[in-house]
């Protein structure tokens, strides 16, 4: 079965590029997933999170390229299939103070271009296609902050999926202290 970007980072089978609200958008290729060569050294995923202070247990995305390499025969019940693009993964792993998932029923799930109920090859992110505050789904987080996560699709290739990818104005930096969290606007001190 298919082992998404977010358990192979954890499993640290890959190190995917962090961009933070301090990365603009900028070009950038992901290497396919599915061969386990990479000649060109390229990422295999990258994380989009405003900050990094708390990561892997805070909410942030995940966008990973599927060649297609994968079929029926060797994944049965995975939609991953022939159907080349960028997987999109919502992550929201924070915890709570006894380290349980403050969102268990949805701590991980592939963005759904389409809104359908179910994830097929319409949720695929293609040439042309974008993820953002602006877009249908947007890149605003469950609990209905900004992200600033932007991610759009250039091109295609069996070797690369070319984007352009970073943090659009990531707003109010979020300060963790011992006593909880504060939010803070940009510029502004304590």
């Amino acid at each position: 079965y298919y082992i998404n970007a977010y358990y192979k980072y954890l499993l640290g089978w890959i190190d995917p590029v962090i961009l933070t609200g301090k990365d603009a958008i900028k070009p950038m290729a992901l290497a396919p997933v599915e061969p386990l060569e990479n000649p060109d050294g390229l990422p295999r995923a990258a994380v989009l999170v405003p900050h990094r202070e708390n990561i892997p247990l805070v909410e942030y995305y995940v966008a990973e390229y599927r060649a297609g390499g994968f079929d029926r025969a060797t994944s049965p019940k995975s939609f991953f299939t022939q159907n080349p693009g960028v997987v999109i993964w919502h992550c929201d792993t924070a915890v709570d103070p006894l380290m349980h998932y403050t969102n268990s029923t949805s701590y991980l799930k592939p963005v759904h271009k389409s809104g359908a109920a179910s994830y097929g090859a319409q949720d695929i992110y293609t040439a042309g296609d974008a993820f953002s505050q602006d877009t249908t789904p947007s890149s605003t987080f469950y609990t209905g902050a900004h992200s600033g996560a932007f991610l759009k699709v250039d091109s295609l290739t069996p070797e690369r999926a070319t984007l352009q990818i970073g943090l659009a104005d990531p707003g109010p930096q979020i300060v963790i202290s011992e006593y909880g969290s504060t939010a803070i606007k940009r510029g502004q001190t304590w």
